[in-house]
């Protein structure tokens, strides 16, 4: 493949994993904080906390995003840039990031594109992973020729991959015909493995969880109606600018939250925690039983259970302070 002189823009990712410990790690990053022009490799070791292989004459911050630039006539890392990061051990990861191309981008035949995951040997270049020794999972653009559609396709080298080369499932985005938005995402859907399925909290789903908070507050406690200090860790939809809005127009008071530090936010220290306990082992035949089971357990805990995940807080914070803002473990 053929990468063209052109440029990605990634302006935002987003990295979530279940450690083996049962603890969460999270981390979100974005370039609003810089100005323009380069991003060195003191600035990636910054954000991501730890990089191997950057490339600081073709990375530069352009209007609050990290844009890449790619060589002509150049393949893999001669042309772009691979970098690594090290993220703990984990039993489920989750990424989020937003991407663009140039208005002007040849795109060639094709390349990879973003962020991706490396396990073990983090097997690529056509090395099968059937030993079960390593694999990585990277998202790909294609270009056809013949009719000029650009789509995206997963590329994975797992165990039980059936080529020689990243297998792509037969997915790919859009589907169909071409992108008619400079703002593109890729989602891929995860399937249902061991009785279990996803289901994602979006912008919308949040903003109303929003609005009927603040309706069952003034119902509730009207006389603290105006007096709200509200906390939530930094997960995606909670800073969608749409839901930063929604708060302020509500008069609450947000309480900052560290980047790095997803054990500090009472719902996955203490409330998650015990109704992880609380579910295991159980097998739900649909969604109405299992919102009747987390409504059973809500109902089994009196008011002095949840005070103490709160008063557990300046704890939580002072130990993200002693690090440095970095991440805190258990």
């Amino acid at each position: 493949m053929r990468k063209a002189d052109a440029v990605k823009i990634l302006s935002f990712l987003l990295l979530t994993v279940d450690l083996v410990s049962s603890q969460s790690y999270y981390k979100a990053i974005n370039w609003d904080k810089y100005g323009n022009g380069g991003y060195s490799d003191s600035s990636a070791r910054a954000d991501f906390g730890s990089v191997t292989g950057w490339r600081n004459e073709r990375a530069m911050i352009s209007s609050g995003t990290l844009r890449i630039t790619l060589l002509k006539h150049a393949l893999s890392g001669a042309g772009g840039i691979i970098s690594n990061t090290k993220i703990p051990d984990g039993s489920a990861y989750e990424m989020d990031f937003d991407v663009k191309y140039h208005s002007q981008f040849d795109w060639s035949r094709g390349g990879k594109v973003g962020f991706g995951f490396g396990i073990g040997n983090g097997n690529t270049g056509c090395n099968v992973a059937t030993d079960g020794n390593g694999g990585t999972l990277r998202l790909m653009w294609y270009h056809n020729p013949s009719n000029g559609r650009v789509y995206l396709q997963p590329y994975l080298y797992h165990k039980d991959m059936p080529g020689p080369c990243g297998e792509n499932f037969g997915k790919s985005y859009p589907s169909s015909g071409k992108w008619d938005d400079n703002d593109v995402k890729y989602q891929w859907p995860i399937p249902d493995r061991n009785g279990k399925k996803q289901h994602n909290i979006n912008n919308d789903v949040y903003l109303a969880q929003l609005d009927r908070l603040e309706a069952a507050i003034k119902a509730k406690r009207p006389r603290k109606k105006n007096h709200i200090v509200f906390h939530h860790d930094n997960a995606r939809p909670h800073v969608e600018h749409r839901v930063i809005q929604s708060i302020n127009d509500k008069g609450w008071e947000l309480l900052e939250h560290s980047p790095y530090a997803p054990t500090e936010a009472p719902t996955d220290y203490h409330v998650n925690c015990s109704l992880k306990n609380w579910q295991t082992g159980k097998v739900y035949d649909g969604l109405d039983d299992l919102v009747a089971d987390v409504k059973a357990w809500i109902a089994s805990k009196d008011r002095h259970f949840f005070a103490r995940g709160i008063d557990r807080l300046p704890s939580k914070w002072e130990a993200v302070i002693e690090v440095d803002g970095d991440y805190a473990p258990e």
